[in-house]
């Protein structure tokens, strides 16, 4: 059933990080992605969910790209889809919160309305106080 239901509802793969693979989400590929945990006992989706739902409903929200659901094991998290974003897009100051700061974990969020801006996706490593200060970036 579960190899089943991984082709039912997983696309075609967009990438290969360390610790996950991300794939575009069948039923609306142009708004979602699947996250899926790459190994046991590696929790970067619960990380990332855990760090949005601390940051939603507050200003520091508006840098990340949000999460929609996440399985309960924490091996597949539904998260919206970014872009690839121009270096000359990527931001001279991010929140302090961020601290795995290489423009591949950096995206372009499509709006409703058309519009874009520039959000981190994969921030399954971060720190997790609420700090409004800025700092300069030094992309990798």
């Amino acid at each position: 059933m579960r190899t089943e239901l991984h082709k039912f509802m997983v696309g075609s793969r967009l990438g290969v990080g360390e610790h996950r693979k991300v794939y575009v989400f069948e039923h609306d590929p142009e708004t979602y992605v699947i996250k899926r945990q790459r190994h046991a006992g590696q929790f970067h989706n619960v990380a990332e969910w855990e760090a949005w739902s601390f940051y939603r409903g507050t200003p520091l929200a508006e840098w990340f790209a949000p999460c929609h659901s996440i399985s309960p094991s924490g091996e597949y998290l539904l998260m919206r889809r970014t872009w690839p974003m121009p270096p000359q897009y990527l931001p001279e100051r991010v929140p302090a919160i961020f601290t795995d700061l290489k423009a591949s974990n950096w995206g372009l969020l499509r709006e409703p309305d058309g519009s874009t801006r520039p959000v981190c996706h994969d921030y399954g490593i971060m720190i997790m106080p609420q700090n409004n200060r800025l700092k300069r970036v030094e992309w990798e």
